[in-house]
């Protein structure tokens, strides 16, 4: 049924492509609820009916749709699309979407840890968090774990327990592994 929608939206055939992707979503499909919702929310058939749209999103979301969790997530942080700003609600749908792998949304629950939005501050499981990202591939939280290791070793100078450096020392491993297993794979490529 989800196949049969995107042959149709490829055609541009938006009645079929809504028809298959209704059957698809009433059929438990959690992606063709993410599409339904896309659908009701651009007005493909006509009519833009934003209640259809975020009914459909919040069917996809709690059936695993890892956009839709995603999406929730930013509509939920700026308070856009008809939802309230929460951050703690953001908060739980990047950690489903995190649960099921997806690079991007470990990084942000990262950054959430890091800055305390939607969630105490805890800079262990910031860590543990942009560790998970840079192993699934997460070029942005290698990044971020590049700038706290020069920080923190910037910052060591001036804190005299170490405490800082500590902190710190899992997310330098973890980001010496990815530069480790990034030469390896290169090396094996060539």
């Amino acid at each position: 049924m989800l196949a049969v929608g995107h042959a149709a939206y490829a055609r541009k055939d938006w009645p079929e492509a809504m028809k298959a992707f209704q059957r698809s979503a009433e059929a438990g499909s959690a992606e063709g609820a993410w599409e339904l919702s896309l659908m009701h929310a651009h007005g493909k058939t006509g009519v833009v009916d934003k209640e259809e749209a975020r009914k459909w999103l919040k069917i996809a979301a709690e059936g695993g749709a890892v956009k839709a969790q995603m999406f929730l997530a930013q509509m939920s942080t700026f308070g856009r699309g008809g939802y309230e700003k929460d951050e703690s609600v953001a908060f739980e749908y990047l950690e489903r979407a995190a649960d099921q792998g997806n690079a991007h949304a470990t990084h942000q629950l990262g950054v959430r840890y890091l800055h305390a939005v939607g969630v105490e501050q805890d800079l262990d499981k910031a860590i543990e968090q942009f560790d998970k990202a840079i192993e699934l591939g997460s070029t942005d939280a290698f990044c971020v774990a590049a700038t706290i290791v020069s920080t923190t070793l910037d910052a060591s100078a001036h804190d005299p327990s170490g405490t800082l450096l500590a902190h710190h020392t899992a997310l330098l491993e973890a980001l010496l592994g990815a530069i480790l297993g990034a030469i390896d794979e290169l090396s094996s490529a060539g």
